[in-house]
């Protein structure tokens, strides 16, 4: 018993070619996702540097973190493991921290004193860059 009819026994001469063209569609969006996020962690950059810098209001309180991973609160050395208690004690009035933080220095010391400042209670925590 034939499933099909007679009239269409001949067979195909050309390619569908959808299929193909879905696939290398969805190949091309896999590779253009994969090559920015490639680039955005590349090793060429040099941080930190801006053009434009807002100047340091009264209110906030300025966390320094040294090329060698030695803490500063507004100039007052402080060691890592008293980071988030004086902090805590720096003042009343706790609505923003801005970090400065050397080019050379450690991600995980910047990423400690990021962590530490919004541990302590800041509303926001902000990284200040050299200007060109």
């Amino acid at each position: 018993m034939r499933l099909f009819r007679e009239e269409h026994d001949e067979s195909l001469s050309s390619i569908n070619v959808t299929p193909l063209t879905d696939c290398m569609l969805v190949l091309l969006i896999i590779f253009m996702i994969a090559g920015t996020a490639v680039s955005k962690t590349g090793f060429g950059i040099s941080l930190p540097k801006a053009e434009y810098r807002s100047e340091q209001e009264s209110h906030e309180i300025c966390i320094s973190v040294t090329k060698g991973g030695t803490y500063y609160i507004n100039g007052r050395e402080v060691s890592q493991q008293n980071l988030k208690e004086e902090l805590e004690n720096a003042g009343s009035v706790r609505e923003s921290a801005v970090i400065e933080a050397d080019a050379a220095a450690s991600y995980a010391k910047v990423m400690y004193a990021v962590d530490s400042a919004k541990r302590a209670g800041f509303g926001s925590v902000s990284l200040s860059a050299e200007t060109e």
